[in-house]
């Protein structure tokens, strides 16, 4: 066996070892963040965004997951344009659990009012700190990339907290 081969080996036996979710599992989970954009050091815009979502274990420690994210943007007078705008975010990716972390990734539809639909990608990463058994709080960050003609020079970076359960 070559070495690359042995420490592929190892690094797979090592991970179902310390297999933490079995396939068939559920997962529900949810956060909640708000975010303020500033601009030449004046006040931006302000974003308020709720996100549930559902995953089930296809494999030990692999999950699919779908999210649904609500989100609501307000912004100053100044930029002239509506005051509040709201948009609804469908999700469809994978989480990949190793002990108590997680890497996961999603691809991203979500439509505004009067515009065609954008497309980012998810890719995400986070720690997940028991308060029993099957409840977790998740500490993650969040990298969304716009992949679309709308939204293909945007990318945001998001640190959130949020609640897990695994049944």
């Amino acid at each position: 066996m070559t070495l690359p081969r042995t420490i592929l080996t190892l690094a797979v036996a090592t991970t179902v070892c310390f297999a933490q979710f079995e396939s068939g599992s559920k997962t529900i989970a949810g956060s909640v963040s708000w975010q303020k954009t500033y601009f030449e050091g004046q006040g931006g815009r302000s974003r308020l965004r709720i996100a549930p979502s559902l995953g089930y274990f296809v494999i030990d420690n692999l999950a699919v997951n779908v999210s649904l994210d609500f989100l609501r943007y307000s912004y100053p007078r100044r930029w002239r344009i509506d005051a509040h705008q709201t948009t609804t975010r469908l999700g469809i990716g994978a989480k990949y659990f190793v002990r108590n972390n997680y890497v996961g990734g999603s691809y991203l539809l979500s439509r505004w009012k009067g515009y065609a639909t954008e497309v980012s990608i998810l890719l995400e990463a986070g720690h997940l700190q028991g308060l029993n058994e099957n409840l977790f709080l998740d500490f993650g960050v969040d990298f969304i990339r716009g992949i679309s003609s709308l939204n293909s020079e945007s990318s945001t970076i998001t640190l959130g907290i949020g609640i897990s359960t695994f049944f």
